[in-house]
């Protein structure tokens, strides 16, 4: 499987569709459906980011997404991340929208996805800070690859949050440059 970046923003609605079924096989099934999300799972960020695309057969298997920022308050779900005390860096990078298809899982799509962002990141030469939100078995895994817990997602903060929370689910970040 062969990840690249897209290029264009046409076949977003490919990505917006493999979100939902990635998420209806998961612990997110319940919240995230294609009958709650008949158009796929989107927000205000995606034309904005940075796309990349695990493609097998000419189709998008896999996705994640970058996103430069300069508040927090731009963040999907801001709320969520209100607890936590954040580098105050400007701008800085969010990393989401990390999806891989059912039938895709077990070849590190994941960890394939997350090294292409970081070498995108590393042509910008930004010397900044990058976050994300992971449930707490792929934060261990980061944590050993240098990305740090701030604490835990607060779904109560905000009530459009789409995903199971609390306390499985956590805010980290990472010092920029990283060399993964």
């Amino acid at each position: 499987m062969k990840i690249e970046r897209l290029e264009s923003l046409e076949r977003l609605p490919e990505v917006y569709r493999l979100r939902v079924k990635a998420y209806s096989d998961s612990p997110c099934s319940s919240l995230v459906t294609p009958d709650r999300y008949p158009n796929g799972l989107s927000d205000h960020l995606e034309e904005m980011s940075v796309h990349f695309a695990a493609v097998d057969s000419g189709m998008i298997v896999g996705s994640a997404r970058l996103t430069k920022l300069h508040s927090v308050k731009n963040l999907p779900y801001s709320k969520i991340f209100s607890k936590v005390v954040l580098p105050t860096e400007r701008p800085f990078w969010f990393f989401s929208k990390l999806v891989v298809c059912p039938a895709a899982r077990g070849h590190n799509l994941g960890e394939r996805m997350d090294r292409c962002r970081f070498d995108f990141l590393k042509q910008t030469e930004s010397k900044t800070f990058a976050l994300m939100t992971a449930k707490k078995w792929r934060a261990r895994k980061l944590a050993l690859v240098g990305w740090e817990a701030l604490g835990a997602v607060d779904s109560s903060l905000d009530p459009a949050y789409p995903y199971h929370s609390s306390e499985d689910t956590f805010i980290l970040v990472c010092r920029l440059p990283y060399d993964i």
